[in-house]
């Protein structure tokens, strides 16, 4: 059987910095260029065209910058794609964590530095093994019939997994509610059901008749409460009895 081919897309206006990364990832035969592009506009067609699994963003490119390239993408973006954002300028390191990014490249880098990135995204990839997590991935959300829709004042957009921090039922909109890690929320599509959210990831466990939260957001449980990960850990989340069980059965997995 021929091992996993992971696709990676680099997009960078100077050579020099391609040629790098080239270089670099020669020594990773999973690790397959299908796509280099030299500004914003070239980038975004390779990324839909190739979807890739990890994607090399140039911050300061000719017209547009990587992360407003990325926010052009946020919502067609619907396979799981990581992130390595790389410049010469280390002030862009916190823009680069807001914009979700898998890691963060500082040029000229140091070998050792990228081998981590690269031992780290396959590392990550080699855990997902079980069926359902595969299925857990945002590649094919949008083609089944778990695809989750978030309300928004232009229509509808696809709510990502690993923007979710918990859900909450809304008893007076009747309506479920996605509390995101940008501290802001989306209320969901109407109609949209308990087992809707269950069904779209596996990441997703429900504490009571009217919270679910994102697993991988969880820290620990305390007594009859769940605790997040900072800073989500000020978020009150009680778990019942009737759903202590699917909690553990997760914990029972790792």
């Amino acid at each position: 059987m021929k091992g996993k081919v992971y696709k990676v897309v680099i997009v960078d206006d100077e050579t020099y910095c391609v040629d790098n990364i080239i270089k670099s990832l020669k020594k990773y035969p999973e690790m397959h260029i299908f796509a280099i592009a030299k500004n914003a506009n070239e980038g975004i067609e390779a990324i839909m065209v190739h979807q890739p699994d990890l994607l090399f963003l140039d911050v300061e490119m000719p017209e547009q910058t990587g992360f407003e390239m990325l926010n052009q993408l946020e919502y067609r973006i619907t396979w799981n794609m990581q992130v390595v954002f790389h410049t010469a300028f280390n002030n862009y390191l916190l823009d680069a964590l807001r914009n979700s990014a898998f890691d963060f490249l500082l040029k000229p880098y140091v070998e050792a530095e990228f081998d981590e990135i690269i031992k780290r995204f396959l590392k990550q990839k080699a855990s997902v093994t079980q069926p359902e997590l595969f299925m857990s991935s945002l590649l094919g959300k949008i083609n089944n019939n778990h695809t989750l829709l978030a309300s928004t004042s232009k229509g509808y957009q696809v709510l990502k997994v690993e923007k979710v921090v918990c859900f909450q039922y809304d008893k007076s909109a009747r309506r479920w509610k996605a509390f995101l890690n940008d501290t802001t929320h989306l209320t969901l599509k109407n109609g949209t059901t308990a087992d809707d959210i269950e069904k779209y990831s596996p990441s997703f466990v429900r504490i009571n008749q009217n919270c679910m939260i994102n697993f991988e957001y969880l820290s620990y449980i305390e007594f009859d409460k769940c605790i997040m990960i900072e800073p989500y850990d000020k978020i009150e989340l009680k778990i019942s009895r009737t759903y202590i069980s699917s909690l553990q059965k997760k914990f029972e997995l790792i």
